[in-house]
């Protein structure tokens, strides 16, 4: 499947669907709790390290939400994690920071 199918098929609670102007304060009430990569999650991430050229070693994840992809990336990568929710940030175990990718 390729990967720009596997992308628009996230679910609507999906924070990817909030628009960019939305206050930090929305995306502080989603349950950020859980950090497993289910099923389609993980078909997402590893479709997403198959496009990373080899001689990459660093990446920045915007938009990392509560770092579930953000951890996968971790074991191959130096990840920096950005969302602009300070509680999902709160679940990220990675160098992180409180931004919005509109103020980047």
């Amino acid at each position: 499947m390729p990967l720009s199918s596997q992308i628009e098929d996230s679910p609507p609670q999906a924070a990817g669907r909030f628009k960019p102007g939305d206050s930090p304060e929305v995306y502080d009430r989603l349950d950020w709790g859980d950090e497993s990569l289910g099923e389609r999650l993980r078909a997402k991430t590893d479709a997403v390290l198959s496009l990373i050229p080899p001689d990459v070693r660093t990446l920045i994840d915007i938009g990392c939400g509560n770092g579930a992809i953000t951890h996968r990336l971790a074991e191959r990568y130096d990840v920096t994690a950005v969302d602009r929710s300070e509680t999902a940030l709160s679940f990220v175990r990675t160098r992180k920071m409180r931004a919005s990718s509109d103020r980047i």
